[in-house]
């Protein structure tokens, strides 16, 4: 039995049709809620979730408490890079998940993490043993060797058109990159704006209370001036960058 974890972007379609293509033993898809997708995201997951079950495999949804939940009860945003969302609403839950749906450990995990994503993707190996994330189990990445080209050559041939962004399951990331945040429209600027105010009026401290941290953004303080020098461009915010900070976790993936 193998368990892809799969955010439904591209890298996550691509790994669906290559097991589909290469894998004869039953497929179990698990993506994880973060409550925190772009708008039209569930329709995105809803049309990926009727593919794998079109194909005889089963599609799973692991729950958690969302990511404005979460920044709630943190009272602050994650930090970029790694931050604490990672774990709490996808290498926990999926972990919880992971010991009541396979609780022998009899199934490889699977992500479609790609070498050329990022620098904190250049050397992951294609087959960790005993990975933590995944609660002891194999980890499998057989995308890791391709280029956007060979990645692409799959989903060509799933019902889904190659997206021009990485997976909006989380929209934002706390990691996004240039192109990412230049995207984000007048809607998701509100709500971002919104729950910064929020925030800031229940922290205990001097500190600030951004979901992208100032010095880490070249002075800009709050979503709006953020996304206002991304679609500037130029310098520092050249929407040529592809990659911030990345993460590391194995969970989240295009």
């Amino acid at each position: 039995m193998r368990i892809i974890f799969a955010s439904c972007g591209n890298d996550s379609v691509a790994l669906i049709q290559w097991a589909l293509d290469n894998l004869d033993e039953e497929l179990h898809i698990a993506y994880s809620d973060t409550k925190w997708g772009a708008d039209w995201w569930p329709e995105r997951v809803r049309l990926v979730k009727h593919w794998v079950e079109k194909t005889g495999n089963t599609f799973h949804t692991i729950d958690s408490e969302g990511f404005e939940g979460l920044v709630r009860r943190k009272k602050a945003f994650p930090t970029n890079g790694m931050g604490f969302c990672s774990y709490d609403l996808k290498i926990e839950p999926a972990s919880r998940w992971l010991e009541e749906f396979d609780p022998d450990k009899k199934a490889v995990c699977m992500t479609g993490v790609r070498r050329c994503e990022s620098e904190n993707r250049k050397d992951w190996p294609e087959f960790k043993e005993d990975s933590p994330n995944h609660g002891g189990r194999t980890l499998h990445s057989p995308l890791v060797d391709h280029d956007d080209t060979m990645r692409d050559e799959l989903i060509t041939r799933t019902p889904f058109p190659i997206l021009p962004h990485r997976s909006a399951e989380c929209w934002p990331c706390i990691n996004a990159n240039i192109k990412d945040l230049q995207l984000l429209g007048e809607k998701d600027v509100d709500r971002i704006e919104a729950l910064e105010l929020e925030i800031d009026g229940l922290k205990k401290n001097d500190g600030e209370r951004f979901m992208f941290r100032s010095k880490k953004m070249r002075g800009a303080k709050g979503i709006r001036q953020v996304v206002a020098r991304a679609r500037r461009g130029g310098g520092w915010y050249s929407p040529d960058q592809e990659d911030l900070f990345g993460c590391e976790s194995g969970f989240c993936g295009d």
